[in-house]
């Protein structure tokens, strides 16, 4: 679009001048007025003196005093991130704590099941007539296990692993 076209639409509106807008007045400036010079001046390796004339420091003690400002910042955010990191951790342990109370032994052998194991020279067979540790695997509706032993169906391994229903 060009700039000295107005679109149509806009052009078949018409321009009002509100009453409460006026024109920008020039500025008066105070007699006292100073203007500002075109450069900076040199740098003073003298004192620096504080607004109020009451204090004032070297500007290398002040450097120092900066860089002893960022230093002791800098330690107090590591301590703190210490502190937090102390915290997290405090809380990890109470949970790891609170899970090996329920289940003890279950984080710490890296066994993703637990399941139970023959302690001595007892027989496989618990209290109520089950085994504890299975002897024969089940291969397939065959019967046997290629070894030339005979295995036993699955409802029968059912019933040696969880006793029989007696009926």
């Amino acid at each position: 679009m060009h700039d000295h076209i107005a679109h149509q639409l806009l052009a078949q509106i018409p321009l009002t001048v509100s009453p409460f807008a006026g024109l920008p007045t020039s500025i008066t400036l105070p007699y006292d007025y100073i203007s500002l010079p075109a450069s900076l001046p040199p740098p003073s390796s003298s004192q620096i003196v504080s607004p109020s004339g009451q204090s004032s420091i070297l500007p290398d003690q002040l450097i120092a005093d900066c860089n002893n400002l960022i230093a002791h910042l800098t330690n107090e955010a590591k301590a703190a991130k210490d502190e937090i990191e102390k915290w997290v951790k405090s809380i990890e342990d109470r949970e790891l704590m609170e899970k090996r109370r329920v289940a003890p032994g279950w984080l710490d052998t890296g066994v993703v099941m637990l399941e139970p194991v023959k302690v001595g020279p007892t027989s496989t067979l618990g209290e109520t007539g089950a085994a504890l540790v299975p002897e024969q695997k089940i291969t397939g509706a065959s019967g046997s296990d290629g070894k030339g032993k005979q295995v036993a169906s699955p409802g029968e391994e059912l019933d040696r692993a969880f006793g029989g229903l007696g009926i």
